[in-house]
């Protein structure tokens, strides 16, 4: 691993996560664009995973839980205040739940990811005997504004997240999506 100030680079990293979550990484990143883009593959039990996203994010465990697989590939090329992500992202769960709600049954989600766009090809599920699909789409403009916290008052420079998010062309601003039900009772 190399942590310069006008780069990352990863040779080659080998990680295992929790106890089932395997991710690797290689390439690099810098100020500059670079060759060698940073890859990155991640694939494990969505419980897992939905864990380790509440931990990193510093949040309170998250009132979902998943059986399934979740397999996460990505190329970020670009630089560091303006990288351009590309990759898929697949998840199959037997059962999802959500707090109280009935669980969602037989889920699959397929989607595509763009230097500027998430696509939602596919998603299936039934819940409570209704079949349902779905796809659209979420800009990253949506993603990085929402994971954006609020500066406080003299607070230091931008971060690398306000840096991408203006970066980004103004549109697609919104998410779009369109679900389809049948067997509604």
């Amino acid at each position: 691993i190399t942590l310069a100030d006008d780069r990352i680079a990863v040779d080659s990293m080998d990680l295992r996560l929790g106890q089932r979550t395997r991710a690797t990484l290689r390439g690099q990143l810098g100020v500059a664009a670079l060759p060698d883009p940073l890859q990155l593959h991640v694939d494990g039990p969505l419980s897992e995973l939905i864990q380790i996203g509440s931990l990193a994010a510093g949040a309170p465990p998250a009132g979902i839980k998943g059986e399934g697989t979740v397999a996460f590939d990505m190329t970020v090329g670009g630089t560091l205040s303006h990288p351009l992500p590309s990759g898929t992202l697949a998840m199959r769960s037997a059962s999802l739940t959500y707090g109280a709600l009935a669980p969602f049954t037989g889920l699959t989600v397929d989607a595509l990811v763009d230097p500027t766009l998430i696509t939602l090809r596919a998603v299936t599920a039934e819940w409570q005997a209704m079949f349902v699909t779905a796809n659209g789409t979420v800009p990253w403009r949506v993603v990085l504004n929402s994971a954006q916290q609020v500066p406080a008052q003299g607070a230091a420079a931008p971060s690398r997240l306000a840096a991408w998010l203006n970066a980004l062309p103004a549109e697609p601003a919104r998410a779009r999506m369109t679900i389809r039900a049948s067997n509604l009772t």
